[in-house]
């Protein structure tokens, strides 16, 4: 028996995984043991916890993937062999910020015996540094108010950044995108207390793997998911879902555009090189579809490739387009969309945003 399982469903990312073993093994709160469920081809992971004998790691590699919601269940499963009290789902990805991190979660769940699930303020954790969240004051009110707000605005945030009671609610493994909302919803549902803490005891990893991203650029997965959602929970019409299932909607049939759009092309070009300019590249990226390059505004050159792809000023390349073309425009500034569609007057643009 211990106190804690902390659940760590991997899949290779052996530096990562490192990273995270490397934050447990400094916790002054020492009873817990690690439970890692390896959806890895490679032998890696399994050759990097020999290397760590100050905790107890129970160590299981699955046959076949299983896929990150499974294997975050099946690693929950093989956690109750040693009849925790409180679960701790950690990301290989994500890690504790600080050595007593693990004990101010736990101890806010022993000091509130009514509450089912415990989370933190985190650290957002990329290439290009890092800065703090947390739930505020309004959020706090509305999730009181209706568990059911989470559809419209994750305030809880990641699993790291939880703790819960072993009451034996899994993840339902329908969902790929909304497993955690729907977690938490279960979890909190008829009215269970929670409890946080604003610190940003837990620091959660961003990075191009992540199961975040293949999301993000898969419009039909977060559609259907949104009206899967709508109708495991929604007895009743909520103004605020229904707006967010139309935007999804709206977004499916519009990347539904740029695919076929794609298909008569001799040449695509993605107009913007900001974060829509990268998310479209993936979603191409995901459907096979090649592109010539990022396009910017004359005189906002900065980089020469973006992503492995050249990055053209405008007009060093206008007058080398034709009718066959294709120039999808990524730029969320409604006064900058219009001046490039002005620009381009004449020439085939699908606008997504």
């Amino acid at each position: 028996m211990c106190k804690v399982a902390i659940c760590i469903p991997c899949y290779e990312q052996k530096k990562m995984l490192e990273r995270l073993l490397n934050s447990i093994e400094i916790q002054t709160f020492r009873d817990f043991i690690v439970i890692i469920s390896d959806d890895s081809e490679s032998i890696e992971i399994e050759e990097l916890i020999k290397r760590y004998d100050d905790f107890k790691i129970f160590y299981h590699k699955n046959k076949e993937r299983l896929g990150a919601t499974k294997n975050t269940n099946f690693c929950m499963s093989l956690a109750e062999r040693f009849k925790p009290l409180f679960i701790k789902v950690m990301h290989h990805d994500d890690y504790f910020s600080f050595n007593y991190s693990l004990y101010k979660m736990v101890h806010m769940l022993d000091m509130n015996e009514n509450a089912n699930i415990a989370f933190c303020g985190t650290y957002q954790v990329s290439e290009n540094g890092k800065f703090s969240r947390a739930i505020t004051k309004q959020q706090i009110g509305l999730l009181k108010e209706d568990v059911r707000i989470l559809f419209i605005e994750n305030s809880i945030g990641a699993p790291s950044a939880t703790i819960i009671r072993n009451i034996g609610i899994k993840m339902d493994e329908n969902l790929t995108w909304y497993v955690d909302i729907d977690w938490y919803i279960r979890i909190l549902w008829q009215g269970a207390p929670f409890v946080f803490s604003l610190e940003p005891l837990v620091s959660i990893g961003l990075g191009e793997g992540q199961v975040t991203n293949s999301c993000l650029t898969n419009p039909e997965l977060t559609f259907r998911e949104s009206i899967y959602l709508y109708k495991k929970y929604f007895a009743e019409q909520i103004n605020e879902y229904i707006e967010k299932v139309l935007k999804e909607a709206e977004h499916y049939l519009k990347m539904q555009k740029i695919l076929e759009g794609c298909q008569s092309a001799t040449e695509i070009y993605i107009y913007g090189a900001g974060v829509w300019g990268r998310n479209i590249e993936r979603f191409l990226k995901n459907n096979d579809i090649a592109f010539k390059g990022f396009i910017v505004s004359n005189g906002c050159k900065k980089m020469d490739y973006l992503e492995g792809h050249p990055v053209f000023e405008i007009g060093e390349i206008e007058s080398h387009l034709n009718s066959d073309s294709r120039i999808i425009l990524a730029i969320k500034d409604e006064c900058d969309a219009a001046n490039v569609l002005k620009h381009l007057y004449g020439k085939i643009i699908y606008r997504i945003f």
